[in-house]
Parts: structure tokens; C-alpha cells; sequence
């Protein structure tokens, strides 16, 4: 089991990685591959291989990797730059998603 959690672990950071180094350079997400990740850690979670901790942590660190600051700060920042140009469609997505809440694996 330690051999596939690391293995896992690697794989999803990679994953992590591409996709935060792809929203930094092109300011845009790529939706598919987003919920190919998200699928790819609630298979994690599933299989009990990580735990939803587990998927918080390194997260957390592929981002602050990607961009120099945790999820919170860089929703701050965006929060702030939409504010001071006066982009209020940053405002119409609901609050959890502005936010960068996750939808929570279990329940």
C-alpha cells in the first residue's frame, strides 16, 4: 500500500502541477482537465489510498509552487484586482466558488 500511495501522491502532483502552471500562464482553467483531477482524488479518497487531508496539503503546495501564495492569499489578490478595475462578473459566481471552497469527498 505504501508503494501505490506514493506512486498515487506523484501522479496527482504532477497532474496539479500542469494545471496550475497552465491557469498561470494562460489566466484560464481548462474545465475538463479540472474535473479529471477532481475525479482522480475522490478515486484516491475512495480507495482509501489518501485522505481528504491528504488532498488539502498537497493542493496547498502544488499552488503555492504554481503561483507563490496559498489558494486564500491569491483569492485575495484576485479579489482586489477585480475590485479596483471594476469587474464585477468576478462577484456574480457564487460565494463558495469565488471563495476556492471545496466540495467536501465524504460525508
Amino acid at each position: 500500500m505504501d508503494t501505490q500511495r506514493t506512486n498515487y501522491i506523484a501522479a496527482l502532483e504532477l497532474r496539479l502541477m500542469r494545471f496550475y502552471m497552465a491557469v498561470r500562464d494562460t489566466g484560464v482553467a481548462d474545465e475538463v482537465e479540472n474535473a479529471g483531477i477532481k475525479a482522480f482524488m475522490e478515486a484516491g479518497v475512495i480507495t482509501e489510498v489518501v485522505t481528504t487531508k491528504d488532498l488539502e496539503d498537497i493542493i496547498e503546495r502544488q499552488h503555492m509552487s504554481a503561483f507563490g501564495m496559498t489558494l486564500d492569499e491569491r483569492y485575495q489578490k484576485r479579489m482586489a484586482e477585480a475590485q479596483e478595475k471594476g469587474d464585477f462578473e468576478f462577484f456574480d459566481k457564487p460565494a463558495w466558488e469565488r471563495q476556492g471552497k471545496r466540495v467536501s469527498l465524504s460525508d
